[in-house]
């Protein structure tokens, strides 16, 4: 007997329904010996659907039971019907287990697995792509259901709800913001979140910076519209694990966080370590829900904003790699927003849901050619860029995987997007993400030394240096320039090289008997910067 639909499932008012058990007056009874029959449970629990999870393998069970005329549904590991200590936990689900009864019940529904054929599916804690699915709450046809864990992610799924139409969205929302470059890059940037994985590209950043009340948070709804409601949009207020948990289920589907002034106040000792922990995405296995695996990585696009750029919260340069910088005015301030919250309220989640599915209906050769348009696009942008700068690398990476949603956008909704505004973005995001941000680090560690002369060792060895003069040539010492960057290190010092700031990544200077590695800097440029380490009395205390 296959039991699919539990509402198809009804009982007579005495029935065997697994050797050894009878439902009688809607209860389950349990024959002790031979035609002596014992009440065990005051409900009839059955097992409706058989699961495999989607990461593991591992098998779950749907329990389901008439709860006051109301089937009650409950999905649990194997594991869970196996043993009494387990069961029993489903008292809080309200089925009628105790100690008393709970070793019957295990040996019940061990028989009933044995005598029925049950329709099997698949059971995902969270959404995007997982083992060759992509997996959107409001899309059935990989028969994956979504169980996501409890608090956080349970109110990110109720999110996911749908109002309006493609065409009323594309009008009524999209159309009030698409005028500036800016705003068509970040919602875009939603789109292709879904590409991040397909494409293979690590995580990124896409943040949008500007003086406060200029529409920003407005422009961040906007971008939740395209999967859904408000819901979606987090704060960076959260902490660390909140947008941990945010991130493991969403997967392939954008993380929204509004205010990075927040982050700045609420994590300013770990707001570097955040970046890193978002784009290199895998959790640290907290808060795992009971069999579910308890590392998960994720491959998405983080849409955020705040009134100063995310580079000025950090001092690492290799930050600017990772995030997209946008700046300047999302809705100018004439402008009433009344009309777009009053188009948001009424239009939502479809034309994110439609992207999916046009993305799922491409055969393989159409799968190729948006590797194609990726990859043309990326080696395109490579042409701005002067010289082997890894950072301009990776953000051509990110402009690209933006321009191909932008294409795949226009080509599902004929939204007539041009979009060679692209390379204008990125040209200006090179500029005020590389090298300023790199040249910051030099400053920074130059101002230092000469803030606090006695890092710096002229004659007599200090007993903390950072740097040395000898015979007019300055240097830096190698291992205080690498505590100081950090783990993108040798990328930022590459750069220096290449620009000519520095002329020597490690060099072995000798002072007083000690050979010393150094990073030599090029006198004319300290000169060119107003900088002057000769020994000065004054200075050197």
């Amino acid at each position: 007997m296959e039991i699919s639909k539990v509402k198809d499932f009804t009982f007579s008012e005495s029935q065997d329904i697994v050797f050894g058990y009878r439902v009688m007056g809607n209860q389950l009874w349990y024959e002790k010996k031979k035609e002596v029959w014992i009440p065990i449970c005051r409900q009839v629990p059955i097992l409706s659907k058989k699961y495999k999870y989607l990461e593991t393998g591992k098998t779950f069970y749907e329990i389901s039971w008439d709860d006051h005329g109301a089937w009650k549904n409950v999905i649990v590991p194997a594991l869970q019907i196996s043993s009494r200590k387990e069961l029993i936990l489903l008292a809080d689900d309200d089925l009628a287990v105790t100690d008393v009864n709970s070793k019957e019940l295990v040996q019940y529904f061990d028989r009933y697995i044995d005598e029925y054929e049950l329709s099997q599916g698949y059971l995902s804690s969270r959404i995007g792509y997982i083992k060759g699915h992509l997996i959107h709450p409001n899309i059935l046809d990989d028969a994956v259901k979504v169980q996501p864990a409890k608090g956080g992610p349970e109110q990110v799924l109720e999110a996911f709800q749908e109002m309006g139409t493609v065409d009323s969205w594309g009008k009524e929302v999209f159309g009030k913001v698409r005028d500036v470059p800016d705003n068509v890059f970040y919602i875009l940037g939603s789109f292709a979140s879904v590409l991040v994985a397909l494409l293979d590209v690590e995580s990124f950043i896409i943040d949008y910076s500007g003086r406060a009340g200029k529409g920003k948070s407005t422009l961040l709804k906007v971008a939740a519209t395209v999967w859904g409601k408000f819901g979606l949009v987090g704060s960076w207020a959260d902490n660390l694990v909140q947008i941990e948990r945010k991130a493991e289920f969403l997967n392939s589907y954008p993380i929204l966080l509004d205010d990075s002034k927040n982050a700045r106040n609420q994590n300013a000792a770990n707001f570097e370590q955040l970046v890193y922990f978002f784009v290199g995405g895998q959790t640290k296995g907290r808060g795992n829900l009971k069999g579910f695996q308890a590392n998960s990585t994720w491959k998405n696009v983080l849409l955020s904003n705040g009134e100063s750029s995310l580079l000025d919260y950090t001092e690492s340069g290799g930050t600017a790699r990772r995030v997209v910088i946008l700046t300047g005015t999302p809705i100018s301030e004439d402008t009433s927003t009344d009309p777009i919250y009053k188009a948001m309220r009424e239009n939502y989640g479809v034309v994110g849901r439609v992207f999916v599915e046009k993305l799922k209906e491409m055969n393989e050769d159409e799968l190729a050619r948006i590797q194609k348009i990726y990859t043309s696009k990326k080696e395109q942008l490579f042409r701005y860029i002067t010289g082997n700068d890894n950072v301009a690398k990776t953000l051509a990476s990110h402009y690209a995987v933006v321009h191909t949603a932008g294409v795949l956008v226009n080509k599902f909704f004929n939204f007539g997007l041009e979009l060679t505004f692209i390379d204008e973005l990125y040209k200006r995001n090179l500029e005020n993400a590389t090298v300023d941000k790199n040249k910051q680090q030099l400053f920074k560690i130059l101002e230092r030394a000469d803030g606090n002369r006695n890092l710096i060792w002229y004659s007599t060895q200090p007993p903390n240096y950072i740097a040395i003069d000898r015979k007019g040539e300055f240097c830096l010492v190698v291992d205080a320039v690498n505590q100081f960057l950090g783990k993108d290190a040798n990328e930022i010092k590459n750069y220096w090289k290449e620009k000519g700031w520095v002329l020597d990544l490690s060099k072995q200077v000798k002072k007083n008997g000690h050979n010393i590695r150094c990073n030599t800097l090029n006198p004319d440029i300290l000169k060119e910067w107003g900088f002057d380490f000769s020994y000065d009395p004054d200075k050197n205390i």
